[in-house]
């Protein structure tokens, strides 16, 4: 019987990270879940698909803190436009879009009531404006604003108020037609939310969900984003820019919203700076990070029951002929299931994976544009050709094939790659760059359990920018029919997939597949890396591809139940 024995990767230096799942991920958060709302609204707006303002911020201000509160532990990540929590409410399960929510960091701002049971003063820091600015209004402002009432619905907006929380009507203001949009009465709480606000909490855009860009709701759940409003929507003049503007200012449990009429569509609300004033209003700008949460306190991830898959996978490699080798990688656990995983198969165009991520560096430094490269990456990752992959190596070798080569081997020890290698061009046996007597080699070798590392470092955005993560994954999605058919014929249609595949002719009968599927199950994205390797097939490669085909579909089976 063929041995498939799972193992947990730990993390090594320059390797893909496989910690526990809670600290695993690569980006601006590092946590699963925190991940996947972050990226939800924010990835968009890096990788360059939406052009608006942030709805958290570029990247957290510091890792994820296991702060105190009141007897309780609130597990929070803090992000310029506020901080980022786990429902308290253990009604809220997975999968929910209130699981994550905003913390209500703008209520204590207000209140001066902490979360730990302490009472403050209210804060006073300049919601909005230059960072000189001493005549806007601040959370204390509004402070004592919370009990006004409610204006009539429909009701023009005109009022506004100083730094000193003073309240006058100005009829100037009408000119900018903001109305009370939607009422909000509950106990102990009456107020409108301004017309723009209003807009902006349930608008569309460009969202990332499963691997894939969409037009869909901002706002998941606009109330554990966004909170009840606290006060009525003010008018205030602030100074930004170095000029005197006018800006409503309204604020609410988690957020504070600002609109500024006079700025670009797209730029005229926005969510004030509320988690990096409260890091600076709590903490004094030094967050303590010595408290980080244990894995005991982090909710787990997600996991599928890996027992039946080894078991299917052992009766499949049983009975194959060939030189097979396999891993399945769990992104969200880091269980890897392998089966010859480090042993060294030939490559193939398999290999073509971080000649892409030397071209995706490029475009990002402006060596050249992704157009300018186009006729080459289309034929290299879709039919697969030979010859403009080789061109590829020459370009981002500058000019010098073998500096291409170099290069990509780099790259791939840079994802702590172990036994890959790169001698040539794909289908050019005959070049020679040196690695005969530097390596003894003359072949491109790959592991399975290599190009997991790979895949999923390039998943997870390790070393690379948004937009070259972005560039790399499209160039995935690029295989012909045919080709694609290997890896996706088992999944459903609606299901993102971004793969490469490699294949020899007679006599090596290689047929080479690896690639990484993402599902979204109950709001959370899970995603895992499938790496399979097969040469010396009796007669023909199409017996690797359609072993392929068995082995995405057992994957599948197992990951697509995962609640």
């Amino acid at each position: 019987m063929l041995a498939l024995v799972a193992l947990l990767l730990i993390l090594t230096s320059g390797g893909l990270a496989l910690q526990p799942a809670a600290a695993r991920r690569a980006g601006p958060s590092d946590n699963d879940y925190f991940h996947r709302l972050w990226s939800r609204t924010e990835l968009p707006i890096m990788a360059g698909q939406a052009s608006r303002a942030w709805i958290w911020g570029e990247a957290a201000l510091a890792p994820m803190l296991a702060e105190q509160n009141n007897g309780t532990t609130r597990l929070v990540q803090y992000f310029d436009k506020g901080g980022m929590q786990f429902n308290p409410d253990p009604v809220i399960e997975v999968g929910n879009p209130a699981f994550v929510m905003a913390s209500p960091l703008a209520y204590e701002m207000l209140t001066g009531e902490l979360a730990t049971g302490q009472v403050w003063a209210p804060a006073g820091t300049s919601i909005a404006g230059d960072a000189d600015d001493q005549t806007g209004p601040t959370y204390a402002t509004f402070s004592g604003l919370r009990a006004h009432p409610a204006a009539p619905g429909g009701a023009l907006l005109i009022e506004s108020v100083d730094r000193a929380g003073n309240i006058v009507a100005d009829e100037r203001l009408a000119q900018y037609g903001v109305t009370a949009a939607y009422h909000v009465s509950v106990p102990g709480l009456d107020h409108q939310i301004a017309s723009p606000f209003w807009t902006f909490i349930q608008s569309q855009g460009t969202v990332y969900e499963a691997a894939r860009y969409k037009d869909e709701p901002l706002f998941e759940d606009q109330w554990s984003m966004i909170g009840l409003p606290l006060t009525e929507a003010y008018w205030s003049q602030v100074k930004l820019g170095g000029q005197t503007v006018d800006i409503l200012v309204q604020i609410f449990e988690r957020r504070v919203l600002t609109y500024a009429p006079n700025e670009p569509e797209g730029w005229q609300v926005q969510i004030a700076n509320t988690g990096r004033h409260y890091v600076d209003w709590r903490y004094g700008g030094n967050i303590p990070t010595e408290f980080a949460p244990t894995p005991e306190q982090l909710p787990p991830p997600p996991a599928p029951d890996y027992a039946p898959l080894i078991h299917e996978l052992n009766v499949l490699f049983d009975g194959a002929t060939g030189n097979n080798a396999l891993t399945v990688l769990d992104l969200q656990t880091g269980e890897n299931i392998s089966f010859n995983g480090d042993r060294r198969q030939l490559a193939a165009c398999t290999i073509k994976i971080p000649i892409m991520i030397a071209v995706a560096q490029d475009i990002s430094a402006g060596k050249y544009t992704a157009a300018d490269v186009e006729n080459l990456v289309l034929p290299a990752m879709g039919p697969s050709l030979t010859w403009h992959a080789r061109e590829l190596l020459r370009i981002t070798g500058d000019g010098d094939i073998g500096a291409g080569v170099r290069r990509a081997n780099t790259i791939m020890a840079s994802f702590g790659v172990e036994h890959a290698l790169l001698t040539h061009a794909p289908g050019y046996w005959g070049e020679e760059f040196g690695y005969r007597t530097s390596h003894g080699e003359v072949e491109n070798w790959l592991t399975t359990n290599d190009l997991a590392r790979l895949l999923g470092g390039i998943w997870n955005g390790d070393g690379l920018t948004p937009a070259e993560r972005s560039y790399v994954l499209w160039s995935l999605t690029l295989a012909t029919p045919f080709l694609d058919g290997a890896f996706r014929a088992p999944l459903p249609a609606d299901v993102a997939t971004f793969h490469k595949i490699g294949v020899l002719y007679q006599p090596e009968n290689t047929w080479n597949d690896a690639g990484v599927v993402v599902i979204e199950r109950d709001g959370v994205e899970y995603a895992y890396v499938v790496a399979f390797l097969s040469s010396q097939n009796e007669s023909t490669y199409l017996n690797g591809y359609y072993l392929n085909q068995s082995i995405t579909g057992l994957a599948w089976q197992t990951f697509s139940t995962v609640r």
